[in-house]
């Protein structure tokens, strides 16, 4: 499973060009999130420009989240403002920024 989630991030960050998955407009893809290692939940991810500006939607709450090409992830949490997060994989092969973790078909290179 984890290899085909790498393949699929490969696929999107080399091969497929922002202008098409721009013209596909943005639409949500239904994933697993936890949040603060709370239990895994249904949330969707919307991308707005990939590996740029995406966003979550877990529990009626929008967690967005901003990448400036500067090697540097930004999210913005309500009540919380704008802060810096690392992405990683867990040892789950689950993709995670700061204290949020996603499972799934994430669409992001």
């Amino acid at each position: 499973m984890a290899a085909s989630r790498w393949l699929k991030l490969l696929f999107l960050s080399c091969c497929l060009p922002t202008e098409a998955w721009a013209q596909q407009g943005p639409h949500a893809v239904p994933l697993q999130c936890r949040l603060e290692q709370q239990n895994w939940r249904r949330c969707s991810m919307v991308v707005e420009q990939v590996g740029q500006h995406w966003y979550l939607v877990l529990d009626n709450q929008r967690l967005e989240f901003r990448h400036d090409g500067d090697g540097r992830i930004h999210m913005l949490r309500p009540g919380d403002g704008w802060r810096t997060v690392e992405s990683a994989w867990d040892p789950n092969g689950n993709l995670c920024w700061g204290p949020v973790c996603a499972k799934g078909d994430i669409p992001l290179d």
